[in-house]
């Protein structure tokens, strides 16, 4: 890049070991970006490209002058993306292939900026924005007030990423409650045993949380029965409870019986929007799940999520501590000391190393958004996130 001091360092082919020191004060700064720069990197990440020939890129001018007339056409079915799963891609041009990644990758770039631009979130918010956004078609406006988003031609890609944050949601559910049982661990240094972490705990205590947002507790059947007779379609952010209440509930709460009933009532939520997946939906989960082994959401719904509250309780903790031994054994083969417990005659023994927890994982948005900022089609004003005239304009295109 022109504007980067030292960019023949960075653009040649090789770089030597006592030279790369020299790039530790190199700042891609947004104001430091030059305008043709700009539109190299647009034309690029929104797949304004084509392969010429092998790890060489060209532009596409035919598809670009598409776009700037409001001609180009996205997907009108999900499935048209990509096929999931197994050999679908084996035998398919691979230029077919480069183009359908391209506009998928379009398609969610400018997602993001539809969401920029209906919300104008302050950045210290962007996750929960997204997730709400990309799951419910909704946020929350500056005064708690519940707004909708349109996607438009958009919405087929939305409806995958919709699969996505529910994966979200699965995999915090687990690690909050692998935190909750790491804690208790930590406060028992003689060891304590799976049952007895469980009969510590007060199910009444807990049934008492889950009456709070309008279930009748006894069984986990019994909430996901009262769930569809009351919400006969999918959550969204007028429902009480949804899957955003029930998780900041979760983080927010002050007890531990406070915080298994808000997860426990949040992975009901989580089943019961899975059920509503259409074909597409449901064969982008069963792709995501090839790997995830016994914790595959479909699989946890089916084996784990059943029965009274207290054998339910006990069932996660044990898949939790059985995945934890599997994972760190795996760690291990490889070098790696990952055990943050271990057990001994059926007694678990915290390690004494800290867990991070984090409620929000994903750091893929903040990326998008700040390489939508060097582009010039968002900006920053103070603590908020806002869409730009450049990228205003863009939005117009697929309108």
């Amino acid at each position: 890049m022109e504007s980067i001091p030292g960019n023949d360092l960075l653009l040649s082919d090789r770089i030597a070991k006592t030279k790369l020191a020299t790039l530790h004060p190199l700042c891609l700064c947004s104001n430091a970006i030059r305008q043709n720069e700009r539109e190299i990197w647009r034309a690029i990440f929104f797949g304004f490209t084509n392969v010429s020939r092998e790890n060489y890129l060209e532009f596409d001018k035919e598809s670009l002058m598409k776009f700037q007339r409001g001609q180009l056409t996205f997907f009108q079915r999900p499935e048209e993306w990509y096929r999931f799963g197994g050999n679908a891609l084996e035998g398919i041009d691979p230029r077919a292939i480069f183009h359908l990644k391209a506009v998928g990758r379009r398609g969610t770039l400018l997602m993001i900026m539809k969401v920029i631009e209906n919300v104008e979130p302050n950045a210290s918010d962007l996750d929960q924005v997204v997730r709400d956004a990309l799951y419910f078609k909704q946020f929350l406006d500056s005064n708690d007030a519940v707004k909708e988003i349109s996607f438009g031609k958009l919405e087929s890609i939305r409806t995958l990423w919709e699969v996505y944050v529910h994966n979200l949601y699965f995999i915090s559910v687990l690690e909050e409650a692998f935190a909750i049982l790491l804690e208790i661990l930590q406060k028992k240094p003689v060891g304590v045993s799976l049952p007895d972490i469980v009969s510590s705990l007060n199910i009444s205590s807990i049934n008492k949380e889950i009456k709070g947002v309008g279930f009748r507790p006894s069984t986990m059947e019994d909430i996901l029965e009262q769930l569809a007779s009351r919400s006969p379609s999918k959550t969204n952010l007028r429902n009480r409870p949804n899957e955003r209440e029930c998780f900041l509930n979760g983080l927010q709460a002050e007890t531990t019986e406070a915080e298994f009933a808000n997860l426990l009532v949040l992975l009901c939520l989580l089943k019961y929007r899975c059920s509503h997946f259409t074909n597409a939906q449901l064969e982008v989960l069963r792709y995501s799940e090839e790997k995830m082994q016994s914790l595959a959401p479909t699989q946890f719904y089916k084996d784990v999520m059943r029965g009274d509250i207290d054998l339910f309780l006990r069932r996660l903790l044990e898949l939790l501590v059985d995945r934890h031994k599997l994972i760190a054994s795996i760690k291990y083969e490889s070098g790696t000391r990952f055990w943050l417990f271990t057990e001994e005659d059926g007694v678990l023994f915290h390690y004494g190393k800290p867990y991070d927890f984090r409620a929000y994982r994903e750091s893929k948005w903040r990326n998008v958004v700040e390489l939508l900022c060097d582009m010039g089609l968002i900006q920053k004003v103070g603590k908020a996130l806002k869409i730009s005239k450049m990228g205003r304009s863009w939005l117009q295109k697929i309108k």
